[in-house]
């Protein structure tokens, strides 16, 4: 699959779809079994879909770190077998339930994130 991109006065490219959005879509973190906090690069805060990877102890958080900014919404699929809170650094953020998915969007001030849908189960 290609994306077809015509330019002003009909010169055309066509970029492979897997190689120019895939890693723009979405980013994941794995923790192996500490739990700790993921700070989203510049690359993956550009992300819609944050999948959540692998089995944390219960001991420690287990928090996304996000850059907000108005209207910046995520995708979190949950399935570390703990809950994931996605906040913004000094803020207390939003819970997404171990084995849920929700999507949230950053308030209008760029503060901090708030859930825009209740957690659905992941398949």
């Amino acid at each position: 699959m290609s994306i077809r991109i015509v330019l002003v006065g009909g010169a055309e490219n066509s970029i492979p779809l897997q190689n120019s959005l895939e890693g723009a879509l979405s980013a994941s973190n794995t923790w192996a079994s500490t739990a700790a906090d993921w700070n989203l690069t510049a690359a993956q805060n550009e992300a819609g879909i944050l999948y959540c990877l692998g089995y944390p102890t219960a001991s420690g958080a287990v928090n996304i770190i996000a850059k907000p900014y108005p209207s910046k919404m995520f995708i979190v699929e949950n399935t570390t077998g703990q809950n994931v809170t996605i906040k913004a650094a000094g803020q207390t953020g939003i819970t997404i339930a171990s084995a849920k998915r929700a999507v949230v969007i950053c308030n209008a001030a760029g503060t901090d994130f708030g859930r825009l849908t209740p957690d659905q189960t992941c398949p």
